[in-house]
């Protein structure tokens, strides 16, 4: 049943990455800027129930409000400014999780969290997709890599219960930023964990129900990703490097770094 929820769901997003992405900016305000807003009313009666904490609501409510600076941002006017929220947006959230990572006593996927945020593609990589309501972020492959592995060895190690939804939740935008390049991915992302976000706190239950994978997690399984975690940005760090000491010049590789 797992399997099946977990592919259903994987199909759920994709569809609606693509209704998303293709909502002109009035529509697109509704249904990500008011209907979230609506919708508390009927989430923080789920909420006192199952006990979410600060960082569900942080985690909610930054990505609809970036879902929605995306769908502003499109305009020609706005790519320079739009494109340094998201960039302050997206190392925010990697470092809500990050510490909540170091809360619950796992200081070095917290660490990998910290090295991912240090290494974000800069705000300057944005740029607008003629002809279409798409924001495009400029994003080196294996950054996305390192962010994947990352997140989802935070949800694996932080959050047992539930981390086979986030398969779905994270593989979405990866296998999107396959077929249409990876600098779609930040917009992919963003409206993929804006849209499961919308349906988790509305349906709840469905989730809770379908996607409890507590007794499959495994200790041995969470150290070998939080090496994994770390070495894949450790890889994406060493390969920036050695690219500037070879003056290689890649686009892609626009990061603090």
């Amino acid at each position: 049943m797992i399997i099946a929820a977990t592919i259903t769901l994987f199909i759920g997003l994709i569809a609606g990455y693509e209704v998303l992405r293709s909502l002109p900016l009035i529509p697109g305000l509704v249904v990500m800027g008011i209907v979230p807003f609506v919708m508390f009313f009927v989430w923080k009666n789920t909420a006192k129930k199952c006990g979410w904490n600060w960082f569900h609501w942080a985690k909610t409510y930054s990505v609809i409000s970036l879902s929605c600076i995306l769908m502003i941002g499109n305009s020609t006017e706005l790519q320079v400014v739009t494109g340094w929220i998201i960039y302050g947006f997206i190392v925010v959230n990697i470092l809500e999780a990050s510490v909540c990572a170091f809360q619950k006593g796992i200081k070095y996927n917290g660490i990998a969290g910290i090295l991912v945020a240090l290494t974000t593609p800069l705000g300057s990589g944005v740029y607008v997709l003629e002809g279409s309501y798409d924001i495009l972020y400029t994003t080196p492959i294996l950054w996305i890599a390192a962010y994947t592995i990352w997140n989802f060895t935070f949800v694996y190690t932080v959050f047992t219960r539930v981390y086979c939804q986030h398969i779905a939740v994270l593989l979405a935008p990866f296998v999107l930023s396959l077929i249409y390049g990876a600098d779609i991915w930040i917009q992919a992302r963003v409206f993929t964990l804006a849209f499961f976000l919308l349906m988790y706190n509305t349906a709840f239950p469905w989730f809770y129900l379908r996607f409890t994978t507590e007794k499959w997690q495994s200790e041995k399984i969470g150290g070998m990703l939080i090496i994994l975690s770390l070495a894949s940005v450790l890889t994406y760090i060493g390969t920036i490097i050695v690219f500037q000491y070879y003056g290689i010049v890649l686009d892609c590789s626009k990061t603090i770094f």
